[in-house]
């Protein structure tokens, strides 16, 4: 339990100190969306969102058979929450691209999730990711930005 505790004050700390260099150096931090229809750039296998499956319980003794579909034999969309497929986010980077052409240099800094079927220790199902959006900038601004994050 000791552990958990230490790894929680760790990750406060980073949180923290990201936000603090971020904030001091002119960024707005912008909480993109958990819940999306966009597959950012095709970053990786994402994770659907559906009400199509009432609850948990159900879930687990249901049929593929009960999810709606439509005549021709597709799910049916209509049907669910969101009208359309949903997913879970894989980057905040098309949401902070939109930000950035407003308020200029942008951040977001928040879970994502990967769909990947890979069971080792260097792939995460859900991970906090740090995307700056620098506005007008090239490749120098954007290896000057990163290598002030990491000092």
């Amino acid at each position: 339990m000791q552990a958990f505790f230490q790894v929680a004050r760790v990750r406060n700390t980073l949180a923290y100190a990201t936000h603090k260099f971020f904030q001091e150096n002119g960024f707005v931090w912008i909480s993109s969306p958990i819940i999306t229809a966009s597959d950012c750039e095709g970053a990786g296998e994402q994770f659907c969102v559906t009400t199509l499956i009432p609850s948990a319980q159900d879930a687990t003794h249901s049929s593929v058979d009960s999810i709606p579909k439509t005549d021709n034999g597709s799910i049916d969309w209509s049907q669910d929450f969101f009208k359309k497929p949903a997913f879970l986010t894989v980057s905040g980077q098309l949401n902070a691209e939109t930000y950035a052409t407003a308020l200029t240099d942008v951040y977001t800094f928040g879970p994502t999730f990967r769909a990947e079927n890979s069971n080792t220790s260097r792939h995460l199902a859900e991970f906090w990711m740090i995307e700056p959006e620098l506005a007008f900038a090239d490749l120098s601004d954007d290896m000057a930005c990163a290598s002030a994050y990491l000092q």
